[in-house]
């Protein structure tokens, strides 16, 4: 996959007064058309060759116009006529398949233009930067290289108005190939060769395609002056990854799925990013390439550089792009870590020498024998010092593809066919336990009630009789003693007037207090109704075989649980984890494993990838068959 990557052959070309030509070309050491004509042999030794012998030709031609990793095939002349191109082409992207080799560029224009004296400083018309490659290179590849082209192009086009950059570097190659065709044949050099000696244009396309074979990236100044910044990606990120292939399409599905919660990884040292920043870079990318930590999401990097989360998720598309990070889930010490799939053995010794000297001695191996389940990234306490070394030792095997976190995704089941055990709610549905009412316990009311009632009336009748006995008794009494009668009927008056009066009190009392304990026993009943109301207002996007499975579940009696958890159904389909929840819904760890597990009967939980981040470590199509 990495060869269909690399151009094979960049060819310069430019049409003017004196016709088309091929200025220059790199790598220049293909052979022509004329030598693969003698490595034609006829099948038979004692013919001869005849040389309009179109038709023997065409039977025995190679199918291929590529050898040794090389374009051939095509003369100079063949290659001028093919890339200048017309004026109405100009402007566009130009793409030609030829046998096994597809060439993009993007021709432009130029108006010949004259100096103060009326002479004419340039008969350039048009020309074209053009590559080379293989014709099974994917289409997100054939159109970066056009992306390129064009970025060449109207870097030489600005440089061609401001101070004739163009006309100048053609009279350099042509004088070039003209020196070297006057030399004597044992001094002859390939024509290229010496013009790279004496054009800057010949050194900049050379260093453009030895930096995309080798780097799939190109930074260089072209006359000095415009910069010229491009990234490969799918080479990029192949380099990294011997085995992945991310295409650009892929980064901008990424960079619309990320989430606050994410953050970077850096693939390169950080120091050396820092370097290989222009000089003109953003401030504020260099604030944040010091700030970031895989143990920080982008929401505390947005307030630790003093930037909105728009700039930042800006600058990390800088970032993805040119394959200088990767987005993960912040390390913590609830991530759980697995072997990668895409994991290949066995692992090559160069990855084991660097983790070794990495982490100064340690196995690569035995490490991931360690993730060979799923494990948690916390240390148990007595190693709990070892904290450090352990989140580096995961970011590191991260970073080279090795591990993947593993999210924990819900998916709500209420269908009858699930594999819930059913039995036991069943049975309480066949014996129902008695209602909430029973539960208050009423007969002790009922029965204190009658009591105080009947008490009052007896010590009433009392106190009556005993009056009139009192009175009845006066009437045989002397004077003498009919005083101290009167003065103890009095008394007794008195005592049974208190009596009575405490008698109407306690009843009142008693009465006052059986109205309570009913208005108890009517806002208990009146908040059950508004209980149930509620209830089947939560419920009410649910069908009654799906309202009786969840309310068979014991903690939907807990209204504030239920409403918690039917609020969490629509995350609940197997396409938002559970950080993903926590983050939307601002929810803490503990709350949401708290809800998850009350209602555990109704879930169906799995653990794999997350899919924003997995895309940067994808198979290549020819891995995978």
């Amino acid at each position: 996959m990495c060869d269909t990557l690399n151009p094979l052959c960049i060819i310069v070309v430019k049409r003017g007064a004196d016709g088309e030509k091929l200025i220059f070309k790199y790598p220049f050491d293909s052979p022509g058309f004329e030598s693969e004509e003698e490595d034609i042999k006829p099948g038979n030794p004692y013919s001869c060759r005849i040389s309009e012998d179109i038709l023997n030709l065409r039977v025995n031609a190679e199918p291929t116009n590529i050898k040794n990793g090389q374009m051939s095939g095509f003369t100079d002349e063949i290659l001028a006529n093919m890339f200048a191109v017309s004026k109405s082409l100009c402007g566009s992207k130009f793409e030609l398949k030829v046998n096994d080799v597809r060439f993009v560029g993007h021709p432009v224009s130029l108006e010949p233009s004259k100096d103060e004296d009326g002479h004419w400083t340039s008969n350039i018309t048009m020309f074209q930067i053009v590559f080379a490659l293989k014709a099974i290179a994917n289409y997100s590849v054939v159109q970066s290289y056009h992306e390129l082209s064009q970025r060449i192009g109207l870097a030489i086009r600005h440089e061609e108005k401001r101070m004739g950059y163009l006309s100048q570097q053609t009279k350099f190659l042509i004088s070039a190939m003209d020196e070297v065709i006057n030399l004597p044949e044992d001094q002859q050099e390939h024509p290229f060769s010496l013009s790279m000696d004496r054009s800057s244009l010949a050194k900049d396309i050379k260093t453009i395609y030895h930096s995309l074979c080798s780097q799939g990236e190109v930074r260089l100044y072209l006359n000095k002056w415009i910069e010229i910044s491009f990234c490969l990606p799918q080479k990029v990120y192949q380099l990294n990854q011997q085995h992945s292939f991310v295409e650009p399409e892929t980064i901008f599905e990424c960079l619309e799925e990320l989430r606050p919660y994410h953050t970077l990884l850096y693939l390169v040292d950080k120091n050396d990013l820092l370097d290989s920043l222009s000089t003109d870079a953003s401030p504020a990318m260099r604030r944040l390439v010091r700030q970031s930590s895989p143990l920080k999401s982008f929401r505390t990097l947005s307030v630790d550089t003093d930037l909105s989360l728009t700039q930042v998720f800006q600058l990390t598309g800088h970032l993805l792009y040119w394959g200088k990070a990767t987005a993960i889930y912040p390390i913590c010490e609830s991530n759980v870590y697995v072997l990668a799939d895409t994991l290949h053995t066995p692992v090559s010794t160069l990855l084991q020498a660097k983790f070794s000297e990495r982490f100064n001695g340690e196995s690569l191996l035995e490490h991931l024998a360690a993730f060979s389940l799923p494990m948690g990234a916390q240390v148990p306490p007595p190693m709990s010092l070892h904290q450090t070394k352990m989140t580096e030792i995961i970011a590191w095997l991260l970073r080279h593809g090795l591990i993947f976190q593993l999210h924990t995704y819900c998916t709500l089941g209420l269908t009858a066919d699930m594999a819930w055990n059913f039995r036991q709610e069943a049975e309480k549905d066949d014996n129902p336990e008695p209602d909430f009412q029973l539960n208050l316990n009423l007969d002790p009311l009922k029965f204190q009630s009658n009591n105080s009632l009947t008490g009052s009336v007896v010590e009433t009748s009392l106190a009556g009789s005993d009056a009139g006995s009192y009175i009845s008794f006066t009437g045989s009494m002397t004077s003498d003693t009919r005083a101290v009668a009167s003065e103890l009927r009095s008394k007794l008056e008195d005592i049974s007037e208190l009596e009575a009066e405490s008698s109407g009190k306690r009843e009142k009392r008693e009465k006052t207090s059986g109205e309570r304990e009913k208005e108890k026993v009517e806002s208990a009943l009146e908040a059950e109704k508004l209980k149930e109301k509620r209830r089947e207002e939560l419920l009410r996007e649910f069908t009654p075989e799906e309202k009786s499975v969840i309310l068979a579940v014991p903690a939907s009696n807990n209204l504030d649980d239920l409403a918690r958890f039917i609020s969490l159904c629509r995350y609940f389909r197997g396409f938002h984890h559970l950080e993903e929840i926590m983050y939307l819904e601002n929810l803490r760890r503990s709350t949401l494993l708290n809800i998850v597990d009350r209602f555990a009967d109704l879930l169906i939980k799995t653990e794999h990838e997350d899919p924003v981040v997995c895309k940067f470590f994808r198979r290549t199509k020819e891995h995978q068959v």
